[in-house]
């Protein structure tokens, strides 16, 4: 069975060249005020982003569906791992593992608000 995370990974990056391609045209619809062009390009724009907000809500669902032990901070068996990781030895694991919960929810609102995007920091050409 093919991994989710794969499966969104690459539709995601499918989307994201669409996107950026429409952007192109949309560039050089203006170049020659082509308005038509650039609505055109625009709308295309639009639908792709809003075709990788779905994406992302059908990843999280089928994400949510699959069955996943997890501790009492919500965290699998790979995020304990990586939590207990934190470099602070003051700190208990569940103060370590209570920490990366709020941080990976805080994420996770960040990047439902528009505040974080998974394409920060990435070079187009």
């Amino acid at each position: 069975m093919a991994d989710i995370r794969e499966v969104h990974r690459r539709s995601v990056h499918g989307i994201q060249v669409a996107i950026e391609e429409a952007s192109i045209a949309y560039r050089q619809a203006e170049i020659y005020n082509d308005v038509d062009g650039m609505a055109y390009a625009a709308q295309q724009m639009a639908g792709l982003r809003a075709s990788a907000r779905e994406l992302d809500m059908m990843a999280r669902e089928t994400y949510a569906a699959q069955p996943r032990d997890v501790n009492r901070f919500g965290l699998n068996k790979d995020e304990v791992e990586v939590a207990n990781t934190h470099p602070d030895s003051s700190m208990t694991r569940d103060q370590k593992q209570e920490l990366y919960a709020r941080n990976k929810q805080r994420y996770h609102h960040m990047r439902q608000t528009g505040e974080y995007r998974d394409d920060q920091g990435s070079v187009r050409r």
